[in-house]
């Protein structure tokens, strides 16, 4: 057995937002990102300052220090290696039997929506 990260997976966490919302508030979709985005960078580049949100998220900064060695956080948009990794995904599922055929999920991806600073 191999861990996810065996076969080139790294953690990845996807926003989502229903179609209804992306076409009625999509500036305030791109505004929520960029916040996360700041968010992420301070993270990365001041994280004794990201760590001081205790009182917030209640975790111990010691934690979420030894977290951050560990994960760097970045808001972007999806990248050409995202695609061949997810359809690299797909194939192994089809291939184990888990699904008789690959799910076509790039339709339902917003590719291009939000474009880091």
């Amino acid at each position: 057995m191999m861990s996810s990260a065996d076969v080139g997976y790294r953690d990845t966490i996807l926003v989502t937002a229903a179609d209804s919302v992306l076409q009625s508030r999509p500036d305030d979709l791109r505004a929520m990102l960029r916040a996360m985005s700041e968010a992420s960078r301070i993270a990365r580049e001041e994280p004794a300052r990201a760590a001081a949100v205790k009182e917030i998220a209640k975790i111990p900064e010691e934690l979420t220090l030894k977290i951050f060695e560990d994960i760097t956080l970045r808001v972007r948009d999806f990248s050409e290696a995202n695609f061949e990794s997810y359809d690299r995904i797909a194939r192994f599922l089809v291939d184990q039997k888990v699904l008789e055929q690959p799910i076509a999920y790039r339709p339902m991806l917003q590719n291009g929506f939000f474009k880091a600073s």
